[in-house]
């Protein structure tokens, strides 16, 4: 019994010895993996800091360039607006500066088109008496048109005509001497 416990214990230091031995080949290991990553991490890191440096220098050149852009657009709108300003005139177009671009509106006035102003009313002299403007020519010929359009029509009905014209339209239609 002493000698089957004395090989038990054998055993035992054996498996704690091999235990320890791939517990420390275990440490090793994963020592060796440590480093590994850490040594990836790093190249990751400075190629993630590149990229970075690479991006922020083509940001400040599209920035660069856009500024400088948009200042020329800048310039071209007060350009226009100076000659406009010098030869005392209006500007024809909307504009707008779209980013970079100065937009004139072509298709959009900035203001309405002069409208002339309405012609003067035609004022016809005073005919002499007795004589028939042509507004007053007119009128006569469009009743008589209503009264025949056929074209024919008797005396008497062309006086009867003639009356009620003078009667309704109050001056307007015949010369005091012929109603």
């Amino acid at each position: 019994a002493a000698e089957e416990a004395a090989r038990i214990e054998k055993r035992h230091k054996i498996v704690e010895l091999a235990a320890e031995a791939v517990t420390q080949r275990n440490v090793e290991i994963f020592d060796k993996r440590l480093v590994r990553l850490a040594q990836r991490a790093a190249v990751y890191l400075a190629e993630l800091n590149e990229a970075a440096q690479t991006t922020k220098s083509q940001l400040e050149e599209w920035t660069l360039a856009r500024y400088q852009n948009e200042c020329s657009a800048v310039t071209a709108a007060v350009a226009v607006i100076r000659k406009a300003a010098a030869g005392e005139t209006e500007l024809p177009h909307d504009m707008q500066l779209q980013g970079e671009d100065l937009v004139e509106e072509v298709a959009s006035l900035a203001l309405a088109p002069d409208v002339p102003p309405p012609p003067p009313p035609v004022v016809e002299p005073d005919p002499a008496l007795g004589v028939l403007s042509c507004n007053q020519l007119q009128l006569v010929a469009h009743h008589f048109q209503s009264l025949a359009p056929h074209g024919l029509f008797a005396l008497e009905e062309a006086v009867t005509l003639l009356a009620r014209v003078g009667a309704e339209e109050a001056g307007q239609g015949l010369p005091p001497l012929w109603t």
